[in-house]
């Protein structure tokens, strides 16, 4: 502003004055803002952010204040900004809903501040449009099949793609949570832009063998779009098989290839019928290709066997012997590691008698991450006749003895006495000679003669009958079984011993420790002979002078060097038994002093000390009927000791496993009273060997019991030694009991008061005596299966239901009634389906059957039944069309079922024994409602005038034909026409047609002649009649047409049909529009 001030003189001049200029400046304050800002489409559920600036052009500092409705969110809302400056405004907006937002943003500028405000408030226009983000999935299924346990499979992707037009932002959840996590999928969460796509990587990491998993994973974004991606697998134990070499017949020439004969009927697997095994596997000598006879050796002298065994599987596989290396039959090596797919691995096996008795034992295999195996070694020592020496000669023994003493077992007549078996056999043979009826089992108890030999006698009906708990097969589950029945187990067994472990721990090297009593309990019906074979310490042999001197046979110098070798033998021993040698009566037993006698200093001694235990009569053939020879038995004994007077050495071994991860070994879902099996590896990362022990419990001294109260878990072995930087296999056993009363964990509880319970235990240890920090956590979880329908559970959110078993909830098992199910009404004579979801609720395999009432007219379900793996599910479809118009109630019965009966307790590796029928574990029913209604259709508008039109030309119209009924309707469109001619016409008579279908519009473009199409339109009647009922026959041209002349109307719905109307004579046309209700073939009978 420029203006003056006049200052005038009063005194002097007058009109003397002078001006005085004034100049002022006032500031002005301007904010500058976008007029608009669109944000154009925004995921709903997601923050979506756009920048704008807020210029200051004025030339004070400007304050200002933003004023802006829901969902905009504007930041920071107010401030001050200087002169010539910009601030920076986020705006952001979160759609809650597919809609369009539109909404002013006001700004307040300059309050409080004296100055030229041209615009003191400022205002931009938002603009959003919110969208659903939809994403998909190329595939739903990630099936990685069968995938060896300890090793990872490939990789699998699948693509996520987002078919939206906005960012799709998702996030992966895992819906099972009741168990340790398999599959590792990535990205977990992410953003997709629009209409694009992203690769998801699917690994499969198996841990237990016979474990199957299926894991169920949401996609889902913000919006709550979800995808949902189902991967399983299953994992699978290394293919390892155990045979040996046949044996080459003298009247067959010899074969060169037979120490390599890896063909099929020679490999040991026990994943078929016995019967069918056994037939095929058996060697030129009637034996299976699991039995190592050695036949008559004499004392002193030695025979060797060769056993191999077989990897078929394409990841290494270690393997251990349970035995002592120095035994009776010695194993060379006792443990290694099998090459992938490595077809013969030999190990040696050398027979040397000590005594003239029958020696028979059965050795187990434990493979890594696998189940056992098993065989058998039997063979006779003798002593020649020379001289005065005495021929000594035991009847020679033969698996058919093996065999038929083991089928006498498994039915409790393990223990008959050698008299008791010959009255049996000759009572027998009586009835067979008198031709009545005979007990087909006996046959079975007694040595057969001939190739054929004995066969077994408590086989499976089926060629591979699975588990209840559905792991592995049953026979192949038999090694285990009877590999964790104890010596001390009087149940099954007809000798037992009162210890199967001494530990003497520290005694002066060639001292002799405090005696450990043995006690061994005679079960049998007669006198039993004991003979302890003590074995010799690890590293120390008998010269080979002093190995012929236990042999020779001149009389004299046996005086003096049978007695000097037996001297050599005990310096050998780091264990002694007194008596050696003893006799027990029947139902009667004896004790023996076992000590420690160690010849060595500052080293570890265990050994395995067996105990060879045979009828008394069995010493010579001459007292023996070939037919009730029974085999000895062995009983062991295992003994540690060592000589380190400053204490035994630090050690360190790690528990590993292709099973075991982040220091857990997790089982298999179990069925309650069943029992799977898991093998884990010991190894030594010392230079030194030490001695092992297995405890558990969570006390630090081992003595702690498991989290529910019950032994569940069993290991064996549980002591023994492990060389310098060596490895031993332990097999460990869950067996889950029956869960009753209260429990800790998570259950899923039914009315009958089934539960599912898991137990945690803790194994540790024990190294050199001292307890190591290897630890191995124990988890395993007992159930019976049971089903559910989703649909029916009461849950808020449906993937609760599909993420069952979860250990976030409980749910209840359906029993009984469990409610009601709908079909849409349908209509008289036609068809609809709904799908049934059913669910696994457990990771337990089950059968599953579906039965209704005789009379179920109209209904059709399936399927009918079948088998759901753990955490399946299934679509079941039922199928409607009735026949009247009423209500249909329809009971489904569902009852559930596992995928294997009950079995008695499995006493002999090769004799499974057959199973009862599978016994009923869940039974409901399910109400299916459907109603059957009769169709109702109307045209719209009900009457149509058509203008007069020249013949041949042609006029369409439209016409609504509408469903006002509450089902589905097929439909298909007839007419009937009645013709007057025109008055012109030769022919004068009203004509009426019978009722026609109505056909689709033909091509009248460029007047074609109706020649051409004659056949297509009277297709379907060529009968009229005239006025008079003369009947004719003659061709019937079409004048009306349609479009669609038939289909399936919805539900309260419309459809347009278009009519085309072409004349094709002279005269008055009127047609009766008419809509037939269509019926289906009523063929879905229940």
């Amino acid at each position: 502003y420029d203006d003056f001030i006049y200052i005038k003189m009063l005194d002097g001049i007058e009109g003397n004055g002078f001006h005085v200029p004034v100049r002022a400046t006032i500031d002005k304050l301007i904010l500058v803002t976008p007029s608009g800002l669109d944000f154009g489409y925004c995921p709903t559920h997601q923050t979506t952010v756009k920048i704008f600036f807020l210029d200051n052009v004025g030339e004070v500092d400007a304050p200002f204040q933003w004023d802006v409705p829901a969902p905009f969110i504007l930041s920071p809302m107010s401030g001050i900004i200087a002169a010539g400056k910009s601030q920076e405004i986020m705006v952001k907006i979160v759609p809650t809903d597919a809609s369009v937002f539109v909404s002013v943003a006001v700004c307040h500028v300059g309050a409080g501040v004296h100055a030229i405000i041209p615009d003191p408030i400022i205002t931009t226009k938002l603009s959003a449009i919110g969208k659903y983000a939809y994403i998909v999935l190329s595939e739903d299924v990630v099936s990685f099949d069968e995938v060896i346990s300890g090793t990872s499979p490939e990789h699998k992707e699948v693509i996520l793609r987002n078919e939206s037009v906005v960012p799709a932002e998702f996030s992966l959840i895992r819906l099972d949570q009741d168990r340790d996590e398999v599959f590792s999928i990535t990205p977990q969460s992410g953003v997709i832009a629009p209409l694009a796509e992203m690769a998801v990587s699917v690994r499969y990491s198996p841990l237990a063998m016979g474990c199957y998993s299926l894991d169920r994973y949401h996609f889902r974004t913000p919006g709550n779009c979800s995808s949902m991606l189902t991967c399983r697998g299953m994992a699978m134990p290394p293919k390892v098989m155990l045979y040996k070499q046949p044996v080459v017949s003298a009247v067959e020439p010899p074969n060169n290839n037979t120490t390599t004969n890896t063909s099929t009927h020679n490999i040991f697997s026990q994943s078929s019928s016995n019967d069918l095994l056994m037939e095929s596997m058996r060697a030129n000598d009637g034996a299976p290709m699991f039995s190592l006879n050695f036949r008559d050796v004499e004392v002193g002298k030695v025979e060797t066997r060769v056993l191999f065994l077989r990897n078929d599987s394409a990841r290494e596989a270690a393997f251990s012997i349970i035995a002592d290396s120095n035994g009776v039959f010695k194993m060379t090596p006792k443990q290694g590691i099998i090459p992938a797919l490595f077809k013969s691995f030999a190990v040696t096996v050398v027979f040397s008698p000590t005594k003239p008795n029958n020696f028979y034992r059965r050795f187990f295999v434990l493979v890594g991450d696998a189940l056992p195996l098993f065989y058998d070694c039997l063979g006779t020592g003798f002593i020649r006749a020379k001289g005065e020496v005495k021929e000594q000669r035991p009847a020679p023994i033969r698996h058919a003895h093996v065999q038929a003493y083991r089928n006498r077992s498994i039915h409790g007549l393990g223990g008959l006495s050698p008299d008791e078996l010959d009255r049996m056999f000759d009572q027998h043979a009586s009835t067979m000679s008198s031709s009545t009826a005979s007990d087909a089992i006996t046959p079975y108890y007694f040595a057969q003669t001939g190739r054929a030999g004995t066969r077994a006698l408590s086989v499976t009906t089926l060629q591979r009958p699975v588990t209840r708990t559905g792991e592995s097969t049953r026979p192949l589950l038999g090694p285990a079984h009877e590999f964790f029945i104890h010596h001390t187990d009087r149940s099954c067994r007809e000798i037992t011993v009162s210890k199967t472990q001494l530990d003497f721990g520290f005694a002066p090297h060639m001292s002799t420790s405090a005696a450990q009593t043995v006690t061994l309990y005679n079960r049998t019906h007669a006198k039993v002979v004991v003979d302890w074979q003590v074995p010799f310490a690890h590293g120390m042999q008998l010269a080979d002078n002093v190995q012929l001197a236990l042999g020779e046979s001149d009389r004299d110098k046996d005086i003096i060097t049978e007695d000097r070798a037996k001297k050599m033998v005990s310096m050998m021993q780091a264990f002694a038994v007194s008596p050696v040698s003893a006799e027990i009566q029947a139902n009667q037993s004896a004790s023996f002093q076992v000590t420690f006698v160690p010849k060595q200093s500052s080293r570890n001694f265990v050994s395995e000390l067996e105990a060879f235990v045979y009828f008394k009569n069995q010493r010579t053939f001459r007292l023996v009927n070939d037919h009730s020879l029974t085999p000895p038995w062995c009983v062991t004994v295992g003994a540690v000791g060592h000589t380190f007077s400053s204490g035994q050495l630090l050690a360190k071994a790690i528990l590993t496993g292709g099973n075991c991860k982040n220091g857990k070994l997790v089982f298999p879902c179990c069925f309650e009273g069943e029992c799977t099996y898991q093998t884990f590896m010991l190894r030594n990362t010392s230079n030194l060997p030490s001695t092992f022990q297995i405890v558990l419990g969570w006390d630090e001294d081992g003595s702690g019991s498991s989290v529910d109260g019950e032994e569940v878990f069993s290991v064996k072995p549980t002591m023994g030694e492990v060389g310098a930087e060596d490895f031993v296999l332990i097999c460990v056993r869950f067996a889950p009991v029956a869960s009753t009363g209260s429990n800790k964990t998570n259950s899923y509880n039914s009315n009958s008061g089934s539960k599912s319970r898991k137990s945690v235990q803790l194994l540790r240890c024990r190294l050199n005596g001292q307890m190591s920090g290897s630890k191995l956590l124990l988890e395993g979880s007992g159930a019976v299966p049971f089903l559910l329908l989703p649909e029916l559970q009461p849950f808020t959110r449906a993937e609760l239901s599909w993420g069952l078993p979860s250990p976030t909830g409980t749910s209840n098992i359906p029993n009984g009634p469990c409610g009601q199910l709908f079909l849409r009404p349908t209509c008289v004579g036609l068809s609809t389906t709904r799908a049934i979801h059913i669910k696994n609720g457990s990771r337990l395999p089950l059968k599953f059957k579906l039965s209704l009432p005789e009379r179920t007219d109209g209904l059709l379900i399936s399927p009918m039944g079948g088998v759901l793996k753990g955490n399946e599910s299934l679509t079941l479809t039922a199928s409607f069309a009735p026949i009247k118009a009423e209500k249909y109630e329809y009971k489904l019965n569902f009852s559930v079922y596992p995928v294997g009966g009950r079995s008695k307790r499995v006493i002999d590796a090769n004799q499974p024994g057959p199973v009862a029928a599978p016994e009923l574990l869940q039974s409901f029913s399910v109400q299916l409602v459907a109603q059957g209604e009769v169709g109702a259709l109307v045209f719209d508008p009900a009457r149509l005038t058509v203008a007069v039109r020249l013949v041949n030309s042609v006029e369409t119209k439209e016409i609504y034909l509408e469903n006002v009924s509450e089902s589905d309707v097929s439909y298909m469109l007839q007419y009937r026409e009645e013709f007057t001619p025109d008055s012109a016409s030769r022919e004068v008579e009203r004509t009426v047609s019978e009722c026609m279908d109505l056909v689709s519009q033909p091509s009248f473009d460029n007047n074609k002649k109706r020649e051409e199409d004659d056949e297509d339109r009277t297709s379907s009647n060529n009968n009229y009649s005239n006025g008079n009922g003369r009947r004719k026959q003659a061709p019937f041209e079409h004048s009306l047409f349609c479009e669609s002349p038939s289909g399936v109307l919805p539900a309260r719905s419309r459809t347009r049909i278009v009519l085309t109307y072409h004349p094709v004579k002279a005269g008055l046309f009127e047609f009766l529009l008419l809509a037939q209700v269509v019926c289906v073939p009523n063929s879905n009978k229940g």
